[in-house]
């Protein structure tokens, strides 16, 4: 999770991610979707077995929407992979210096 925070940083910081808009890059939705993924899904991990013994109808929702988001972020990735065969417009990713 702190890599995808210093990603968003670096994406307002830096000039060349400035002059590009966000919603093409291949990296910005990668980063959102396992920004997303790891932050819903973080207090889910560690706290299942309490939820299963305390709450299990809650325990079964979110095992549910950790499934649902665990496939959606495999989905995304597949499509950023075959980006290039889809006829996407996405723009190249800037040059680091």
């Amino acid at each position: 999770m702190i890599s995808c925070i210093l990603f968003f940083m670096n994406l307002m910081k830096d000039l060349a991610y400035l002059e590009v808009n966000p919603l093409r890059l291949m990296s910005f939705w990668l980063v959102t979707v396992l920004l997303f993924y790891f932050s819903l899904t973080f207090l889910t991990n560690n706290s299942r077995e309490y939820l299963w013994q305390k709450q299990p109808l809650l325990a079964e929702s979110l095992a549910l929407i950790d499934m649902v988001l665990g496939i959606s972020c495999l989905v995304v990735i597949v499509l950023i992979i075959a980006a290039p065969n889809l006829k996407v417009k996405l723009e190249k990713e800037p040059a680091h210096a």
